[in-house]
């Protein structure tokens, strides 16, 4: 019972890291095309991006919480 725990854990912790680091890359890159071509980008679309860089980490999550749910049950139906 205590490994599930742990990779539940680890799980978290990865995507946090990983959503950590892509999301100020994201919002980086994008800041610096906005003060490069300001008439091509809308601030409604700028809020846009970044709400969904914001769900994506969340959508990586629950997603990685829902395999591990899966990955389990498999395992204990066959016996490991």
């Amino acid at each position: 019972m205590i490994f599930p725990l742990i990779e539940f854990l680890s799980l978290i912790l990865l995507t946090g890291i990983v959503h950590g680091i892509l999301r100020p890359m994201a919002l980086n890159y994008l800041t610096s095309q906005v003060s490069a071509y300001p008439t091509y980008f809308d601030p409604a679309m700028i809020t846009f991006i970044t709400s969904c860089l914001n769900y994506l980490g969340l959508f990586i999550l629950i997603g990685g919480m829902i395999g591990l749910w899966v990955w389990v049950h498999r395992t204990k139906s066959e016996g490991y």
